[in-house]
């Protein structure tokens, strides 16, 4: 992923919300064709919800919801990283979801509560319990909202 790496800095916003464009319509309309790099796909998500430019940060967060919707419960083991908590995507859209501008924020509470409302229920609140102990407050405050959701959700 390091050539990834040299694209993303030398890539202007511009370049990268055409990207994303391109590629939430692909995870949308044809994800049989990005299915096999779905570790990948999740990874680069992950780097772009920390870019410096607000929009960028924002496609990212709901193509993390676009890959929540296609993929389903296939995206749990994505959003948690195993023991480490830091290093979880689940995590970059709290604190996105937290801490960011407006528009970044709608875009990862919108994915968010598709990730509450859409997958596997018990998993879902199973890994949201790990955050309600958290050491900062706004991350514990945001997972309580989402186990609220995921536990009184119809199922």
């Amino acid at each position: 992923m390091s050539h990834v790496d040299v694209w993303l800095r030398e890539s202007t916003a511009t370049s990268l919300l055409q990207a994303l464009s391109t590629l939430r319509r692909l995870i949308t309309f044809h994800k049989e064709f990005v299915e096999d790099c779905l570790d990948d796909l999740v990874q680069l998500m992950q780097r772009l919800l920390s870019h410096e430019a607000p929009p960028v940060r924002a496609a990212a967060a709901l193509g993390v919801g676009d890959l929540c919707v296609a993929f389903g419960d296939s995206m749990l083991s994505h959003m948690q990283h195993g023991d480490n908590l830091d290093a979880s995507l689940l995590l970059a859209m709290i604190q996105l979801a937290c801490t960011s501008t407006p528009v970044a924020a709608a875009a990862a509470k919108a994915s968010l509560g598709i990730y509450a409302t859409r997958l596997r229920q018990a998993s879902v609140m199973r890994q949201l319990e790990h955050y309600l102990q958290y050491p900062v407050a706004p991350i514990r405050t945001k997972a309580s909202l989402l186990l609220m959701t995921a536990t009184y959700r119809l199922s």
